[in-house]
């Protein structure tokens, strides 16, 4: 489980430093014992291979590569992955400094309860007050074979901020065959790490998935 209820003006990101995997380039993915090994690196970031970005045009076209691992291990899943955005030479004000971010994440199941966290550090590279860290925990039950409840909570602490900017959500999931449908709600506190009166708010959110 984890919150999905990131939205305009929220620090929290479950995919730091994004775009990576979307852009155009070459990638690597190597089962490793109980687990699958992924890289994956572009010469231009955000060039979608239809649109060129341009190499250094002073806000995109910097490379950028990550590497990712996922597997499990005596019954633990394990997450570690790790990305760099490389800065942009011909940008002094953008870009001043590589953008890098690191993911650790660690997941147990006891038959119908899982549990997990996931730990973000990340240096987007833009001036030194913007990085950030974030620490997600959450928990899944099944409570039959249709029916399940997962809960979660999201902590973000980022430098030069007034305070953590905290989501909380609950989720009610249902499978209908061939159509699932989940409701869910997030309470999110200080929204942008600003404690002002007006950084609360709330979301709800229905989602339909088919398989056919």
């Amino acid at each position: 489980a984890r919150p999905e209820a990131s939205s305009q003006g929220t620090l929290y990101l479950n995919d730091p430093l994004d775009g990576v995997y979307g852009s155009f380039g070459i990638g690597l993915e190597q089962k490793i014992g109980e687990g699958t090994f992924t890289f994956n690196y572009v010469p231009a970031l955000d060039d979608s291979g239809t649109t060129d970005a341009g190499g250094g045009d002073g806000t995109a076209g910097n490379a950028a590569y990550e590497a990712t691992y996922n597997g499990t291990f005596e019954g633990v899943g394990i997450k570690l992955g790790y990305k760099k955005v490389e800065k942009d030479a011909n940008n002094s004000v953008v870009a001043n400094k590589d953008g890098k971010a690191y993911q650790y994440g660690l997941g147990y199941s006891f038959g119908p309860l899982k549990v997990g966290i996931q730990i973000n550090d990340v240096s987007p590279g833009t001036t030194t007050s913007s990085d950030y860290d974030t620490t997600e925990v959450g928990a899944a039950y099944a409570i039959n074979d249709n029916l399940s409840i997962s809960v979660s909570h999201a902590t973000t602490d980022k430098d030069g901020t007034t305070a953590d900017e905290d989501i909380n959500e609950v989720s009610i999931g249902y499978n209908l065959g061939a159509v699932a449908i989940v409701l869910q709600y997030a309470e999110i506190d200080n929204i942008g790490g600003s404690n002002a009166a007006n950084k609360d708010g709330e979301k709800v959110a229905l989602r339909l998935s088919t398989a056919f």
